[in-house]
């Protein structure tokens, strides 16, 4: 694969640009019917430019590992691991072993390709103050604890890293909240099998991610900044 090294947690990182900057086109070119359905329903202008960038930049992120031109990347979603269905973890038709994750939080855009199993989620930071009160019961109780015990002031934050790792383990293995997945049964830290990572990301945001690893080895992380396709400083 072009641009891939082994034992390499890849992520790339684009960041949505004003609207006078950017246009559609380009991105709409570069995603399948049922992408830009979605992208048409969106009732707001701003949210169909960011789910517009994050689609069409997955798709040249996959096509610099596979060394094709993003055009030719074609996406399905796989069977879902708890019963059957296509709804799973999506997967680049022709190269299924090509695992890769995606996530998105205001303006940021996260993508990550690994050699196994990967899931990365990214939220905006510091996170609305009530998070913790309001979602906390979510947790697993053994993070419910060290919840607890974290002073007040950093409460908040310390449920963020909590969740974040949550979103990200589900979206690793191809399920996730909206397909019953009760987040409170879930304890990252005691799966085996699994490692979390926190990633360092611009300001403002706070990211995780979970990779398939059966041992500690040391895995090397290599950052790389897109050009948000569209934009008016995005080149080819």
């Amino acid at each position: 694969m072009s641009g891939h090294r082994a034992n390499s947690l890849n992520l790339w990182w684009t960041t949505v640009p004003p609207a006078q900057q950017w246009r559609a086109e380009p991105c709409l070119a570069l995603l399948d019917s049922g992408e830009r359905e979605r992208a048409r329903r969106a009732v707001k202008a701003r949210h169909r430019q960011r789910f517009l960038v994050a689609h069409a930049g997955l798709r040249m992120v996959l096509a610099h590992h596979l060394d094709v031109a993003p055009k030719e990347i074609a996406l399905r979603r796989g069977a879902c691991p708890l019963c059957g269905l296509a709804h799973g973890k999506p997967q680049v038709i022709g190269h299924e072993s090509l695992h890769f994750s995606m996530s998105h939080s205001d303006d940021g855009v996260l993508f990550a390709v690994y050699d196994g199993a990967v899931g990365v989620d990214l939220e905006r930071y510091p996170p609305r103050e009530d998070s913790a009160q309001r979602l906390g019961r979510y947790l697993h109780a053994n993070e419910q604890r060290l919840l607890a015990a974290a002073p007040r002031h950093e409460r908040d934050a310390a449920f963020l890293r909590f969740w974040l790792r949550k979103e990200a383990y589900l979206k690793a293995i191809g399920v996730g909240l909206a397909h019953g997945i009760t987040p409170g049964n879930v304890d990252i830290e005691s799966v085996p099998g699994w490692r979390t990572l926190s990633l360092t990301v611009p300001a403002g945001f706070q990211a995780s991610a979970v990779v398939a690893a059966d041992s500690a080895e040391l895995l090397s992380i290599r950052h790389t900044l897109l050009a948000a396709p569209g934009s008016d400083s995005h080149v080819g």
